[in-house]
Parts: structure tokens; sequence; C-alpha cells
């Protein structure tokens, strides 16, 4: 049975948009929501009248519980019925008329909305606006009163010129962490406010000069609360960061907290040991007349799965030069002579040293043995391999 239902009117080819959804809607919710909303918008044209929610769900790579919920949410909003569950069927609405068609009792919130236009003076609050809070409040359990601290914590964080999108994330990374109480939302409000100095301090080595965000006092929370880094593991972190910004410290102390790195030299050393790695990318890609705009895919496939196997800097180039002589110019070719050393067990600078030197006097011995044949021709690593034989 098909899903979406026909709307009389639909023209042949193409789909036509209210602007009024491009405006109002699509910016403010999930981009699934939006796939939803829009397949089933030309689905309702002469496309596919037949369309069942199992094409649905194949055609946007999505569980159909994933569709109902976003279909749940346009009902919500006022642009879709759902005119039968079983088997699903939908209905769009009239953009238009989709306060009228909204569930919700305008008197439900009235404290609520009174509580949020204070924090708005200069501009009344739109409909559109507050039924995205209401869909939080109604779908996720929120408590009103929460939502409004989290909505005066942005405004206190970014004046009163703060978008209602950006109240909108902060409440949802919230949810998504299981603050949906006052009581919650109060102690998250206490730890941020709390670390207002430290941040300060950190702000002075990644030189960032604005007002600390939401964003940067809720990483700070979780490196402290979660992760169990001190604010002088932090700080010594943020000295250790290239050009530093908070989402480079963030992963630092996200790959630290992975790997049990817990002390200050422990930090240190790695960060050493990664610089090491990054010079070896740079140096062996160099020598096999390879550029990479960035090192980090070379590192983590190629560079690290090496050394830990006690391959150095200087035994990696040594490789890297005799691939380049004998024209394996790819990481991956490199990586199967690695392979192949590894399994003979020469790993030291020295036993490359000496094998290498060992390939070389052989070269030169085939060679003799092709000049005495009467060839001009320069020695293949297949006549070296003929000659050992």
């Amino acid at each position: 049975m098909a899903v979406f239902r026909k709307q009389p009117g639909c023209a042949d080819g193409y789909t036509v948009i209210d602007n009024a959804f491009l405006k109002d809607y699509m910016p403010f919710c999930d981009g699934n929501a939006v796939k939803v909303y829009l397949y089933g918008l030309a689905v309702t044209g002469s496309w596919d009248a037949d369309c069942t929610i199992d094409r649905v769900c194949s055609d946007l790579d999505m569980s159909l519980d994933e569709v109902i919920s976003h279909v749940e949410y346009w009902e919500t909003m006022g642009l879709m019925s759902i005119t039968s569950r079983n088997p699903l069927s939908v209905e769009y609405l009239p953009i238009q008329e989709a306060q009228l068609n909204k569930r919700i009792s305008p008197s439900k919130y009235e404290d609520f909305n009174m509580n949020m236009q204070e924090l708005f003076p200069t501009r009344p609050l739109t409909q559109v606006e507050l039924n995205e809070y209401y869909y939080l409040v109604e779908n996720y359990k929120i408590q009103p009163e929460a939502l409004y601290l989290i909505a005066q914590y942005c405004v206190c964080l970014k004046g009163r010129n703060v978008r209602y999108p950006y109240i909108l994330a902060v409440a949802k990374d919230w949810i998504a962490a299981g603050i949906t109480t006052v009581e919650r939302v109060t102690q998250r409000l206490t730890e941020s406010q709390s670390v207002t100095g430290a941040l300060k301090e950190l702000y002075t080595v990644i030189r960032r000069r604005d007002d600390s965000a939401v964003e940067d006092r809720d990483m700070y929370v979780k490196w402290t609360k979660s992760m169990g880094f001190s604010h002088e593991d932090i700080m010594c972190a943020a000295k250790l960061v290239r050009h530093p910004t908070m989402a480079r410290l963030d992963a630092m102390l996200e790959e630290f907290s992975k790997l049990n790195i817990e002390t200050q030299e422990q930090m240190k050393e790695h960060k050493k040991l990664r610089d090491e790695m990054y010079k070896t990318a740079k140096s062996v890609t160099t020598k096999l007349a390879l550029y990479y705009g960035s090192f980090d895919y070379v590192v983590e496939i190629y560079i690290s799965p090496w050394m830990r196997r006690g391959y150095t800097k200087k035994g990696l180039d040594i490789i890297a030069h005799y691939c380049f002589l004998t024209r394996k110019l790819s990481l991956e070719a490199m990586d199967k002579e690695v392979d192949c050393l590894y399994s003979a067990g020469i790993v030291t600078d020295e036993g490359l040293t000496a094998y290498y030197n060992e390939r070389d006097k052989l070269k030169a011995l085939a060679g003799e043995v092709i000049a005495a044949l009467g060839a001009s021709r320069l020695t293949k690593p297949s006549d070296v391999s003929e000659y050992e034989t």
C-alpha cells in the first residue's frame, strides 16, 4: 500500500516546495527529517504514487522506526497527518495552515511562552520557534523549566541576539547526555560556571580571544569529569598541540584517554613519538617522490604499524631509498617490502644496512654475468633473484 497519499493538483515531472518550508522549517530540523519530507512530497505527485513503506526505507537507507519517527515529527509540526498506522498512510497538510493543524493546546505552555519571551524583549517569538521548543518537550521529555534554563544560559553567553537554532542545538546535546530536568540542568550550569577562570587561563595558550562558548565549557567539563584530567594536565596537553584550537585539544585528550595516558610525562613522551612519526612520514614520502597534503593517513596506516614492529626513522628511510631505486614507488609497495623484511627478521638499522649492501653486491655480480653474455641492459631485481638461485 502507498505510504504517501497523492495530492490533487500535483504537476507531473517536478515537485513544488513551499518557500515557507525552505525558510522556516528546513534550516532547523534534522537532515533525515528533511529527506523524508521531500521524498514523500515527490511521491505525492505522479513520480511513484504506489510507493510502499519498504521502498521508502530502502531508498532513504533508514529503518522503519526512523521513518515513522520523522513522520511523527512533521505531524507534530502540523505539516503531515498520519491517517493510518497499520498500514502506514500519510497525508500532507498545507503549510499555511500548519499552526491550525498542530495538536498542542496553546494554553499548555502559557507560562513557558511568557518566560521565553522575557528573554528576548526586542523581538517577538515566532510560532515556528515555539513549535520547535514544544517538540523537544513533547518528544524528548525535557521539562519546560529545564529548557528555559538552557535558553537563559545561551542568552547569557551569546547575548539576546542569539538565534534559536543555537539554543536548540545546545538543548539537544544536553538531552543526549541525559540532562532533562531542572535539577540536572542546574547541576550542569554550576559545573559550567565553575570553569570560567580555568577557560580564561586555557585561552592564553590557545590564543582565543572571544568569550567562551557553550561548547568550550561542555568540553572542559567532559575532560575533567568524564576523562579525569586535571587542569594542569589540560594545560600541558594544550601546549603540546600544534596550532592549538579547542577542537584539536579535544582530539588530543580523546586520544590520550583511549590510550590510558594519564600523566604529563606520558603525554610528552607520546607527543614526541607522534612528532617522530610525522617527521618519518614526510621523509619517507619525499624519498618515494610522493606528495600528501596531510600525513594523518600515512601515519595511521603505515608509519605507526611499521614503528610498532621496531623500525626506526633511519631504518624506514633506508627501505624507502631502496624502494625508490627499484621503482617501488608507492606506500603499498613499500609495505610489502617491510612485510618481507620483518618475516626474515631484518628490523634493526644495522641489519637493514647489511641486507641492502648484500643486495647491491649481488646486483653487481648479476650485472657482470649479463655483461659476459653480451647483453647491454640494466640489471633488474629479477636478475638478482635468478642469480641467487
